[in-house]
């Protein structure tokens, strides 16, 4: 599993931007599973109204798309109790018994 940072914008000089990241990690076998705790810019109106529209960062999460039981289930209980995602968890589960049922690795 991967919890980093991911900027829309550019902040830093020569940061790469999300698009790149997601395509860095996909290439290695991540899916993006959420991007939680967005960072907003706030861009203010001629009338004076500041409003938080833009999205500018927030916190990716990836998961390996891995086939052992042991990853799944270490990947369910992220997903349950770090990430507060019960249905995800309860997938990666029935995908890790699943393959086990079928033969594959454990």
């Amino acid at each position: 599993m991967i919890h980093c940072e991911v900027e829309f914008a550019p902040i830093y000089a020569g940061q790469p931007l999300y698009p790149e990241i997601q395509a860095f990690l996909n290439a290695r076998g991540f899916s993006l599973i959420d991007l939680i705790i967005p960072g907003r810019y706030a861009y203010r109106s001629k009338r004076g109204i500041r409003g938080r529209d833009r999205l500018l960062w927030a916190e990716a999460v990836f998961f390996r798309d891995a086939v052992d039981v042991r990853t799944r289930a270490a990947q369910a209980a992220a997903a349950l109790f770090v990430h507060r995602k019960p249905n995800l968890a309860e997938r990666l589960l029935e995908e890790a018994t699943s393959r086990t049922d079928a033969g594959s690795p454990v």
